[in-house]
């Protein structure tokens, strides 16, 4: 719980990591 909401705060503070880390996700899932 309290890692998620660190998580929710990163996103807030790095919308373009959280978008690069949803890229780096879906290459993954895609090899």
């Amino acid at each position: 719980e309290l890692h998620t909401r660190g998580y929710d705060r990163i996103r807030e503070s790095y919308p373009d990591a959280e978008a690069a880390n949803q890229k780096m996700l879906a290459e993954e899932a895609a090899v």
